[in-house]
């Protein structure tokens, strides 16, 4: 059972929470598995509710990390095939991509905070792809599966519920600081092996990942035969939308975005264990010209390809 005291809300807290102008816009779920945009708030990647309405979402996904904690009665979600019975105070982090629903108690009763968030703007941390990998399936967070952190995490959102409704400044700043306390929590406990089996709900099909795998393999020996999204969808047995939503599950990218990354990974390499031509290192990271070439890596390393061997040499 998961201590009340660190999430339970005062009449006071309740009624600016209910009031709050960000909470105007809902959820609108039409069509089953539909692709969801997160209404962020203005200038920022991410969006919090208090939600007491009992209203059943249907199946849909969307890009962004989701964040489910049940506070009043219970929840039953849905990620992918796995159903999820909240009780308060439980934490369920379903990872962008994931087809999910959420079906609120049939006596119109209860209470939640959903987060919406995304987490790209890491992505250009090394360390993260460890963060990336811990949430890469839904994750449920209590006091059974993780009793060595869950006041630590409960606490951590319940203050990011009351920075998001201040009146700070800079309250998307620290509201994202409080998130990678949370993420950095526990990623390091889940290295550490003190993380509960039962967290890691196991949603992605390991014969996929595998399929994933293999192809990103093959693709960073053969630059020159990058396959299209279509063909790389069929090469792993998958669909073409379901591809592309387990590729970013398993890596954190869009299936373009992390070749652009492999192939400027490998020029970098080049440019500073060769002394070939640029538009050679270009033409076998499987750029089609130094143009686009100079370009894409002026905008990912921030200087262009000859600066970088002059600094690295």
């Amino acid at each position: 059972m998961n201590p009340s005291y660190l999430f339970s809300l005062s009449e006071s807290k309740r009624a600016l929470y209910r009031n709050q102008p960000d909470l105007a816009q809902g959820l609108q779920i039409s069509e089953p598995e539909e692709y969801e945009h997160p209404p962020f708030v203005e200038n920022a990647a991410l969006r919090l509710w208090y939600n007491e309405q009992p209203d059943r979402y249907m199946t849909h996904w969307h890009n962004a990390t989701e964040m489910i904690v049940a506070l009043e009665n219970c929840y039953t979600v849905t990620v992918q095939n796995q159903i999820f019975h909240l009780q308060p105070g439980d934490i369920l982090v379903v990872p962008p991509g994931a087809l999910h629903s959420i079906q609120g108690n049939p006596k119109g009763e209860g209470s939640r905070f959903i987060f919406l968030f995304e987490l790209t703007i890491f992505n250009s941390m090394y360390d993260f792809r460890f963060v990336r990998s811990a949430f890469s399936n839904a994750v449920l967070i209590n006091q059974t599966t993780c009793p060595d952190i869950y006041e630590h995490e409960i606490t951590v959102l319940m203050q990011c519920a009351e920075v998001y409704w201040s009146d700070s400044p800079i309250r998307i700043l620290q509201i994202y600081s409080l998130l990678l306390q949370f993420f950095i929590c526990y990623t390091q406990n889940l290295l550490a092996g003190k993380i509960s089996p039962n967290a890691q709900s196991q949603l992605a099909n390991s014969d996929h990942k595998t399929a994933i795998q293999t192809l990103l393999s093959k693709i960073e020996t053969d630059f020159e035969h990058i396959p299209s999204l279509e063909e790389a969808a069929t090469q792993t047995g998958l669909s073409k939308f379901y591809f592309a939503r387990h590729f970013r599950i398993c890596t954190g990218h869009t299936y373009w975005d992390y070749i652009n990354q492999i192939r400027l990974k490998k020029a970098s390499q080049l440019l500073v264990e060769t002394n070939d031509a640029i538009c050679k290192i270009a033409l076998a990271c499987g750029f089609h010209d130094v143009s686009s070439f100079n370009r894409s890596f002026k905008k990912d390393i921030g200087c262009t390809p000859s600066e970088y061997r002059v600094r690295n040499k």
